[in-house]
């Protein structure tokens, strides 16, 4: 044991596995990303290109929603969005809302969700970091997570 607080993705998706053993339906994991996902992503966002450990999360699981609650507008506690939902985190974050788009560079993408969106966890893809957002916060005033979907 390394002393490090974190599970590994592959530790987080075996427990909730066993929860879904026990209580079927508990969480949501959606099939690995396929190869064709990938490509219609890679050519809607061009230029932009995922992480290693993000991509290799996807691979395993496109999108999980934990402790499923279907009455939530998100569907569940916390979601992390399939690829083809991943998008510029403005779009994501106020609904459609392009009026502040300027507010956050083009390389930051939104990859959850939460029931009342009070949250969101960004990836800016320029250097691959993890940060968390209120959505009344400018972007400057996101809190760093990690470095990547291992930490």
């Amino acid at each position: 044991m390394s002393g490090h607080p974190f599970i590994t993705a592959k530790e987080f998706f075996e427990e909730l596995n066993a929860a879904n053993q026990t209580a079927p339906m508990t969480h949501h994991l959606s099939p690995g990303l396929t190869d064709n996902e990938f490509s219609q992503w890679s050519i809607i966002h061009k230029g932009h290109h995922l992480p290693k450990d993000l991509l290799d999360l996807l691979r395993v699981h496109n999108g999980f929603r934990v402790w499923n609650d279907e009455s939530t507008p998100s569907g569940g506690y916390f979601v992390l969005l399939p690829l083809s939902e991943i998008r510029h985190a403005p779009f994501i974050m106020y609904g459609g809302n392009r009026d502040l788009d300027d507010e956050f560079p083009q390389s930051v993408m939104c990859v959850s969700d939460t029931p009342d969106s009070d949250f969101f966890i960004l990836l800016d893809l320029s250097n691959g970091n993890y940060y968390e957002i209120d959505p009344i916060e400018p972007f400057q005033d996101a809190r760093f997570v990690a470095a990547s979907t291992n930490e």
